[in-house]
């Protein structure tokens, strides 16, 4: 075991990186990264072309992503993808497990140097990313194969605990620096890149920890919880009891207050209050939206993609260009370069073994993913094939959350599904959305720009990167919002006056529910109900005339959900949530009715 008096002179000095064609050979580099890349590639084909199973498309990928669902209509080409990104994580699970565990014996013994132990870390964190989002977009499947799915999480385990430990010796600031000294590596073949990686372990040499390795923790396990928890409903369920619909109660409760003032006092500044509380709740809902689609995980995918093979591939070229002798002996075709590429044949005999497939045949079929298809992405994804499917209603949105019932802080109620619906059907949260992705993009292009030129030399100050591009995120959209709201059905007032004779009003709201349906006017009370084709009514205002002013006193227009009416599968979502509330409120349900 080499000692740390050792260590602390061949960091300082440098030494010569030995070649090891087993690790950092072309051959095990293309069937590590062919096989990670062509997951990915598989994966967004799948999305592009609509062969992703019809559960798994979240609103935001229908409604402004655009992503098509045809899965259904191309059997045979969604399930030879399927077997396809089925093989090829297997293949890179084990393959994952294997590098790391060659070089964990490495490390073990001293022979295993830093660029070398560089190399192991990333393909496995490359193959690791990737494999995420094919696990998301197998969920379907897995569930209906348990098996299948047991065995692919206990080797993800695996995998995340080896990396998690892989990860201990790149904290130090030194790790993956040429030099050390004040003489550099010019006209030397000798670096720091070739002191055994054990060095490293536990020890920071003085200079500190980097930040960017803490965040690679970070971002490990946090991934790790998002993608691999959501194979499992009850914690699918659990974070949406006790994080998204927390989130969504404490913003609708901000704006709720804020345009109940407006009701109440009027004015510009009142109006302006509630588009400033819009600037905070439309930018964070697009972000929370966007963060459950199934885009989400293809940005983990393709950026963890792009951030290993960076960390894999500039190391490399800066070896060889120092040493030409590592070039030769690692460029150089044996036994443990050909096997790998090799392997790479298993997939390609999964996907024509498929192409042949009947119709129809049981074990092929679409696999409903259970509890993924939840009552609110039925219900807003409904939009796109049925735009008044909801019932939204035509008042602009201030005067509609005037009289919005935030729900309870871990429930999902039918009122915020169609306040959803409602902002689904304004381009400004469709462009909040974009400007979202469009953040991810920007941030990742500085990230990976700097990463090329500072890996070697110094650490990249990753975090601070990132750090800006949320700050940017976080000023420039609400913004956005706050210049573009007024004139956004979000942010503009109603036009129409409140002022004027009741009868007129009421003659008015009269013609208007007889245009819809006659049959849900009450011209007993003067209330009136227009029923919408989702199963919602909404009862205009009691129209009373102050007797000291001479004025209409309007309340807001308060819609309750009632009776589902829509026999459609979005109905069905609305009649059992109808059912649950009923039942909540001690009421007997009825069975609903079908359209």
């Amino acid at each position: 075991m080499i000692s740390k008096n050792e260590c602390f002179e061949l960091i300082v000095n440098g030494t010569v990186v030995k070649p090891d064609a087993d690790i950092s050979g072309p051959g095990v580099l293309i069937a590590f990264v062919f096989s990670a890349g062509a997951t990915l590639l598989a994966t967004l084909i799948a999305y592009a072309f609509g062969l992703v199973d019809d559960g798994l498309l979240r609103p935001v990928d229908r409604l402004v992503l655009r992503a098509p669902s045809r899965a259904s209509k191309h059997l045979q080409l969604h399930v030879a993808l399927r077997k396809a990104v089925l093989a090829l994580s297997d293949q890179q699970i084990v393959t994952g497990i294997a590098i790391l565990g060659a070089g964990f014996n490495g490390l073990r013994s001293g022979t295993i140097s830093v660029y070398h132990f560089q190399t192991v870390i990333y393909l496995a964190w490359m193959s690791s990313s990737v494999h995420l989002s094919a696990l998301t977009l197998l969920r379907p499947y897995l569930h209906s194969h348990k098996g299948v799915m047991w065995w692919r999480v206990a080797g993800m385990l695996t995998l995340l605990v080896m990396l998690l430990v892989a990860l201990v010796p790149t904290v130090s600031n030194d790790w993956m620096i040429l030099s050390n000294n004040d003489a550099g590596t010019y006209g030397s073949t000798k670096s720091a890149l070739g002191v055994p990686a054990i060095c490293y372990w536990g020890e920071t040499w003085g200079v500190g920890r980097n930040p960017d390795s803490i965040m690679s923790f970070v971002v490990l396990i946090v991934s790790y919880i998002w993608k691999m928890g959501g194979l499992f409903m009850p914690v699918r369920s659990r974070l949406e009891t006790w994080f998204r619909n927390p989130c969504d109660h404490v913003l609708e409760r901000l704006l709720t207050a804020v345009a109940r003032k407006h009701e109440r006092h009027g004015g510009v500044v009142w109006r302006w209050v509630f588009r400033s509380g819009l600037a905070i709740y439309l930018p964070l809902t697009a972000f929370l939206e966007t963060l459950g689609s199934f885009s989400a995980a293809l940005w983990l995918s393709v950026l963890g993609f792009i951030y290993g093979g960076l960390q894999i591939l500039v190391p490399r070229a800066l070896v060889q260009q120092l040493d030409s002798n590592v070039q030769a002996n690692e460029d150089s075709f044996g036994f443990g370069q050909l096997m790998p590429l090799i392997l790479l044949v298993q997939p390609l005999g999964a996907i024509s073994e498929h192409f042949g497939l009947k119709k129809g045949t049981e074990d092929e079929a679409l696999y409903n993913d259970r509890g993924t298809s939840d009552r609110y992405t039925a219900a807003v994804a409904s939009l796109s094939s049925s735009p008044h499917a909801i019932g939204i209603p035509e008042q602009p949105f201030l005067h509609f959350m005037a009289s919005y019932r935030a729900a309870p802080i871990k429930e999902q109620t039918p009122e915020r599904m169609q306040l959803k619906a409602l902002l689904y059907t304004s381009t400004l949260f469709h462009l909040l959305i974009w400007l979202t992705h469009a953040g991810v993009l920007g941030t990742a292009i500085i990230v990976f720009y700097v990463d090329y030129f500072t890996i070697g030399y110094q650490s990249a100050g990753n975090w601070q990167y990132i750090g800006f591009g949320v700050v940017a995120w976080l000023a420039f959209t609400p913004l956005v919002t706050l210049v573009l709201s007024p004139f956004s059905r979000l942010g503009r007032r109603m036009k129409c006056g409140l002022h004027g004779n009741a009868n007129e009003v009421q003659m008015q709201a009269m013609e208007a529910c007889q245009k819809d349906d006659a049959s849900s006017c009450s011209p007993l009370t003067g209330d009136l109900e227009q029923r919408t084709g989702f199963g919602k009514r909404w009862t205009p205002p009691n129209l009373q005339v102050n007797t000291q002013t001479g004025q209409v006193d309007t309340n807001s227009l308060t819609i309750t959900p009632t009776r589902p009416v829509n026999g459609s599968k979005e109905g069905e979502v609305w009649a059992s949530e109808w059912r649950r509330r009923s039942i909540a409120q001690g009421n007997s349900p009825r069975s609903p009715k079908t359209a």
